[in-house]
């Protein structure tokens, strides 16, 4: 149980009495305890130390080292070995002389290297702490992950695989699509980057479509299969987050030792060989070891990032990325998924998107995609004072009455969650062009929904 209450002040001269640790510097692991206590503060900040919340809720801890660079030793060392070595790490803030506030027990989810001035206003390598409250840390326990292996250019829209291999076999890598469940983490290692460049979350069902495929791997190459028609397994993503630093093959294969101890199977998502470096799997889709996770924590930050229940920015959603029209999907029904998921795969959807975002920018505007925690919105902006929040929807004669029902089923339930905030915010339904029926316009006016469509991008405000 933890000893401490949350927003409570407490003589720090106190807890030193009772729960041991050094009684100056900002890391102090206990000897009587398996805890480690941290200490920030303004004060620290002449020294070098920078403390502080990002905007996805990871508190940014400064290692300890006055003079010259840091080095992952003594305090530092307590921070980084502190859940391997089942040790609590508690958090408290000077706000006045010999007193302290409880921030809350947090778990170090990532590392990283900062450039910062020390002591004597020397340029220094600083180590920095990447800190997630155990409530929020925990958020990720259950979370199974994931690696596509792939050459896709529409990363992020979905995962899609054959029923079979080509000689019409089970094959356990499109297979294992099945087990994904919602929530969960999909990593994207994409082959013309050699890296993991991003990661999604799992969202929704499988559903069975036509999709165009050719297997990749030696015999198919030496086969000279192309891609054809048939019968595929896909699944939804959501949230698609590129990483802040793409993990490349080459140094993943720097911890190759490490990784080599890890306990193989056949869906592990590298090809270790005694006569080759560590390669990815000739599969599409595999598993994704937490202890795998655990040796990266670019990789461990995502996750925490696509998972943890985290305090809103103030700025809605994340930077917009223009959808790539050339790449489409087979039209099927809308209600056996999630209509937003299947839709986002439709070329003509993707163009309108496009257009619309294009249009934003044109006039000054900031287009943006939703976070992970933000409704499933497809382009957002922000005017003056208010927040813009738009559906996308394709149409076709036989399809519109259907669509248009359901996308402006969509956009109002986006307005309503994002006006939680307290904020004020225009609901926009797009369309490829102008609806067959003009009543359409008018139920939109009424509802207070502006419908648009390509051509009449006009009427909006930015």
């Amino acid at each position: 149980m933890n000893p401490f209450v949350v927003g409570q002040e407490y003589i720090r001269r106190e807890i030193h009495d009772q729960y041991g640790g050094g009684r100056q510097g900002g890391i102090s692991p206990s000897r009587r305890y398996p805890l480690v206590l941290l200490f920030t503060g303004k004060t620290g900040e002449q020294y070098g130390y920078n403390d502080g919340w990002d905007a996805d809720g990871v508190f940014w801890y400064t290692g300890e080292g006055r003079i010259g660079d840091m080095t992952l030793t003594r305090g530092n060392l307590a921070i980084a070995k502190a859940h391997a070595e089942n040790r609590r790490l508690l958090l408290f803030e000077q706000r006045r002389r010999g007193r302290v506030t409880f921030l809350g027990e947090f778990r170090c989810i990532a590392q990283r290297e900062v450039q910062n001035l020390d002591q004597l206003q020397q340029a220094r390598r600083a180590i920095q702490f990447g800190l997630l409250e155990t409530a929020e840390a925990a958020a990720t326990a259950g979370t199974n992950y994931w690696l596509e292996i792939t050459d896709r250019d529409d990363l992020g829209v979905n995962l899609k695989a054959p029923q079979a291999s080509e000689d019409g076999k089970p094959y356990w890598s499109y297979s294992v699509i099945k087990e994904i469940q919602p929530g969960d983490i999909v990593f994207h290692y994409h082959k013309h980057a050699a890296g993991i460049v991003a990661c999604s979350r799992a969202v929704g069902e499988v559903w069975e479509e036509a999709i165009t495929w050719a297997a990749k791997g030696t015999s198919a190459r030496k086969e000279k299969t192309e891609p054809h028609r048939r019968p595929g397994w896909c699944l939804g993503l959501e949230a698609f987050t590129p990483l802040e630093d793409s993990l490349r093959l080459d140094a993943i294969r720097e911890r190759e030792t490490e990784i080599r101890a890890i306990p193989a199977s056949q869906y592990s998502p590298f090809s270790l060989s005694p006569n080759r470096p560590l390669r990815p799997q000739q599969a599409y889709l595999t598993r994704f070891p937490r202890e795998f996770l655990a040796l990266f924590p670019t990789l461990q930050l995502a996750a925490s990032r696509m998972t943890a229940s985290t305090a809103r920015p103030t700025k809605i959603g994340r930077d917009y990325v223009w959808a790539n029209e050339e790449v489409a999907t087979s039209e099927r029904d809308p209600f056996a998924v999630d209509p937003a998921i299947v839709e986002r795969g439709n070329r003509a959807h993707r163009k309108t998107q496009n257009l619309l975002a294009d249009y934003v920018k044109s006039l000054g505007g900031d287009p943006r995609l939703p976070l992970p925690e933000e409704p499933s919105f497809d382009v957002a902006w922000e005017g003056t004072e208010t927040i813009y929040v738009a559906e996308v929807k394709s149409v076709t004669k036989r399809n519109e009455e259907r669509q248009l029902r359901l996308g402006l089923g969509q956009v109002l339930r986006y307005q309503h969650v994002l006006a939680a905030s307290g904020k004020s915010v225009r609901a926009v339904l797009a369309i490829e062009r102008a609806p067959s029926d003009p009543s359409w316009s008018a139920l939109c006016r009424e509802l207070g929904v502006a419908l648009v469509w390509v051509g009449n991008f006009d009427v909006l405000s930015v």
